[in-house]
């Protein structure tokens, strides 16, 4: 995947709040391989014009180094943000902040989007976005990322197989000791381990068990001071004998491991958010990341060229959504993690609001 000028690609900008934002722009910026200096130089560009410029969309023409290039629009701007976090505004306003009324201004203002994960606080504010995306025609995506890394499309084709027999039971769990940092601890930030790791386990059965609805789920955790969730445990039980038993914690580190289990055998998946090997009944494959000299914050980060590609896929396609996360499947995971929280207890202010 080559980034020039000329080609007038589509502008990827990286948005979330805290102190990782400008680390992670960063490297959705610095992902792209093989990229010329030139193209590279024009979408950093890009990015500090955007995030200087606010809400505003030039009609014509983007600020570089080198002054305005006419032959440059923010046309096609894929924004991955979560939560908007407004120190000057009271808690009453949360509903607005919590990145629905940024998405609605993209969308809106008819630019395509890749949501970071969670897509929003609750169902009722997916819902709201994924009508306003098929009503203006839109792409609109949750930047489920693993799901575009390359072990994932072989997992899939090993289950079809049939060499590991009829899936049966979903293992996973993901755990990193995290409970001090805000955007976990704090409810005014949307906090809990349910939000910000629950989406990748639940992403993980929901992948594999494609399309079966489960026909119960209990979960149990534990609750900080502030009324949030710091570890979750949940089993889905699903028709056909069928069971998912997911963990995630903000206390220690887990194993962080994917498991299917079939009965001829079973696929095994390390680091299952951004994987780059996969345990098939013993014999492990290996699925190299793209080549890249940038340089990356977090694990396995290059992946992210896999993601942007696919985003990229579908708009050039008139695809409004992508079938790797289908806006079906960001309704149900959105409605999975409702589920799991009022199991916990977990009540925020933007539940209570409509949109």
């Amino acid at each position: 995947m080559v980034l020039t000028v000329e080609e007038k690609v589509q502008i990827v900008v990286w948005h979330v709040n805290g102190l990782s934002d400008n680390m992670i722009r960063q490297q959705f910026v610095n992902m792209f391989p093989n990229r010329p200096a030139l193209a590279r130089s024009t979408i950093q560009s890009i990015i500090r014009n955007f995030f200087t410029y606010g809400s505003v969309f030039p009609p014509r023409g983007v600020r570089t180094r080198r002054g305005v290039n006419p032959d440059l629009e923010l046309r096609d701007i894929l924004i991955c943000t979560s939560i908007e976090q407004n120190p000057t505004q009271s808690t009453s306003r949360l509903g607005e902040q919590y990145g629905i009324s940024r998405f609605r201004l993209m969308l809106e203002n008819g630019k395509h989007v890749l949501c970071e994960k969670p897509f929003t606080m609750n169902e009722k504010q997916t819902k709201k976005l994924l009508d306003i995306s098929k009503e203006k025609n839109l792409f609109l995506m949750e930047a489920v990322w693993s799901r575009c890394f390359p072990a994932y499309d072989k997992m899939i084709e090993v289950i079809k197989s049939g060499e590991i027999g009829e899936v049966v039971q979903v293992t996973v769990e993901f755990g990193v000791p995290i409970s001090h940092v805000d955007r976990v601890k704090n409810k005014d930030l949307g906090g809990g381990v349910i939000l910000d790791l629950g989406v990748y386990i639940l992403q993980f059965q929901q992948y594999v068990f494609n399309g079966l609805k489960p026909t119960k789920i209990v979960a149990s955790g534990h609750l900080n001071e502030e009324g949030i969730d710091s570890s979750v445990a949940a089993i889905l039980t699903f028709p056909e004998g069928k069971t998912a038993v997911l963990s995630a914690s903000s206390f220690t580190k887990l194993a962080c491991e994917g498991v299917v289990y079939g009965t001829k055998g079973c696929i095994k998946m390390p680091t299952f958010w951004c994987p780059t090997t996969l345990d098939v009944n013993g014999v492990v494959l290996e699925f190299p990341l793209i080549k890249n000299e940038g340089e990356f914050n977090y694990l396995n980060s290059a992946g992210l060229a896999y993601e942007a590609e696919e985003a990229r896929q579908c708009i050039m396609k008139n695809k409004i959504e992508s079938p790797k996360i289908t806006h079906d499947n960001t309704l149900e995971l959105a409605q999975l993690m409702d589920k799991l929280r009022a199991e916990l207890g977990v009540v925020f202010p933007a539940d209570g609001e409509s949109y």
